[in-house]
Order: structure tokens, then C-alpha cells, then sequence
């Protein structure tokens, strides 16, 4: 029971074997030992007893020896040598076989005793190393509670997979950081920039700033330079705008009539002019034709 003894392990988080079971073999080994011990005791008597016995027939065999023999009884001194003989040689037998067993006794008392201690200091040191392990565990926490379970020691493949996750953690912490940088500097830029309806003309491209000009021309083009039909819509557009304020409906219309054709007058004149007389005959019938 004692060289086939198995603790289980305890659970995740501790070092060593359960505590409970240790207790439970530390109890047995005190109990076989005191078995052992009252054992030996017994052996102990039984060997002074036999010791005992031996010298009180060691002292019996020589009393007869010693005896003087009557002359009156030479018809049996025969009979009580031979008995005598005969019991020596049966003593001197058990006498030996007594030593025997009882060097056998002792022998065996010994070596069961020895046995007894070995296993003792064995379960003593087995138990101090547990309480020792247990000591540890606690000190050290949870984070050798791999290595306490695997109960090996920490080789070069263990340090190289944790400098890997080390490095592995660096990279993400360092990958993390200028994600965070890069998203701040997008926010301090998007918060620094001017809103999107009053952004600052010189910071617009050369080309949309030609462009701008460009319109901006064109919408300043000089009267005069247009087409005299644009220019009597224009002038029409702002002289009721300028004009009085109590003309009727119907002269404005007639007004604008005429003003559109003497607009359109102007313009045949002027092609008249450039095609000669046949030219401004063609335009004074169209104008004729297009008066109401």
C-alpha cells in the first residue's frame, strides 16, 4: 500500500497532491507502524521467553549429568543413561532448532522494523514535499498554474513561444497606436477645415478659378454688345421696374410690341445695309408683314 500509493492531483491553480489524501496516508502509515511496533514487542517476548526456556534446560541437562549413581541401582543405569541420552540428544535437537527460529524471529523482526522506518521517513518526506508545494502554489499564483500541472521545467520551446507572444502583443499594441494617431489627425483636420459653402476662393484649383472668372465675365458682358432682340427683352424686363406706376395692362403690351419691333427694324437695317438695296426691300416687307 505504501510503494503503490497514487495521490491525485489537485485542482487548476495548485501545486503538490490533495491535501485530504495525503492526511488519509499519513494516518495509515501511523497505524501500520504502531502495528509493526506491537509486533516487535511480541517478537521480543516470545524471543526472551524461548531464551528463557533454553537456559532452564541447558541447567536441567546438567543436573543428571552431575548426580552421583548408587551402587544399589546398577540395574538401572542403564535404563536412565539411555533415558538421559535420549533427552539430551532431544533437547540439543530443540534446542537448536530454537535458535534457529528465533535468530529467524529476530531477523525478520528487523527487517520488518527497518522496512516500517523506511516507509515512514519516505511518507514524511513525500508530505513535507506536498506542504512545501502547496506553500509555493499560493505564493505564486495563478500564473504557474500551467507549469504546475505539467510538473516540468520551462525549456527553450517555452521561452520561444512566449517571446513570440510578446512580440505578437507589441505589434498589435503598436498597430492599435497608429490606428488611434491617424484617426485623431483625420478629426483635427476635418474639424480645422472651413465649412463646405464658404471656402476661400484663392484656395480653389487654378482651373475652377479661371472658370470662375470666365463666368463671371460673361455674366458682365456689355449691353451694347448684345444682339439687339436680348437687348429689348432686357429692357423690357427693367422698365416696368423704373417706369410709372399707374400705366395700364394694355400699353405695356403695345409698348413691348413695338419695342420689339423696332428691335427686330434695327437688326434688318443693319443686314439690309450689308446686302445692299435688294437686302433692305427683303427686310422692310418682313418687318411689314411682322408688325400687328
Amino acid at each position: 500500500d505504501v510503494h503503490n500509493v497514487a495521490f491525485s492531483k489537485p485542482p487548476i491553480g495548485k501545486r503538490g497532491y490533495n491535501e485530504d489524501e495525503v492526511d488519509q496516508f499519513l494516518d495509515l502509515v501511523e497505524d501500520a507502524l504502531g502495528e509493526l511496533q506491537d509486533e516487535n514487542a511480541d517478537l521480543r517476548l516470545r524471543v526472551e521467553d524461548l531464551e528463557r526456556d533454553l537456559e532452564d534446560a541447558r541447567s536441567g541437562a546438567a543436573a543428571p549429568a552431575v548426580a552421583p549413581v548408587p551402587d544399589s541401582q546398577t540395574s538401572d543405569v542403564d535404563e536412565d543413561a539411555l533415558r538421559a541420552s535420549i533427552e539430551a540428544e532431544v533437547r540439543a535437537d530443540y534446542e537448536r532448532r530454537l535458535d534457529e527460529e528465533s535468530a529467524r524471529l529476530r531477523e525478520e523482526a528487523e527487517d520488518r522494523v527497518r522496512d516500517a522506518e523506511e516507509r515512514a521517513a519516505e511518507a514524511e518526506s513525500r508530505a513535507e514535499a506536498a506542504a512545501s508545494s502547496d506553500a509555493g502554489t499560493q505564493q505564486q499564483g495563478f500564473v504557474s498554474a500551467p507549469a504546475a500541472e505539467s510538473g516540468e521545467v520551462a525549456t527553450a520551446d517555452t521561452h520561444m513561444q512566449a517571446a513570440r507572444v510578446l512580440g505578437l502583443a507589441q505589434e498589435m499594441a503598436d498597430r492599435l497606436t497608429s490606428d488611434a494617431k491617424r484617426e485623431s489627425r483625420a478629426e483635427e483636420t476635418l474639424s480645422n477645415a472651413p465649412p463646405r459653402g464658404r471656402r476661400d476662393p484663392l484656395r480653389r484649383p487654378p482651373a475652377q478659378r479661371a472658370d470662375d472668372l470666365r463666368g463671371a465675365d460673361r455674366g458682365r458682358e456689355h449691353p451694347q454688345r448684345r444682339p439687339p432682340a436680348f437687348r429689348a427683352d432686357d429692357l423690357r424686363r427693367r422698365r416696368p421696374l423704373h417706369g410709372d406706376h399707374h400705366h395700364r395692362p394694355g400699353q405695356g403690351r403695345r409698348a413691348a410690341g413695338r419695342r420689339r419691333a423696332q428691335a427686330h427694324r434695327d437688326h434688318d437695317h443693319g443686314q439690309g445695309a450689308a446686302a445692299g438695296p435688294r437686302g433692305a426691300h427683303r427686310g422692310a416687307a418682313h418687318l411689314r408683314a411682322r408688325v400687328p
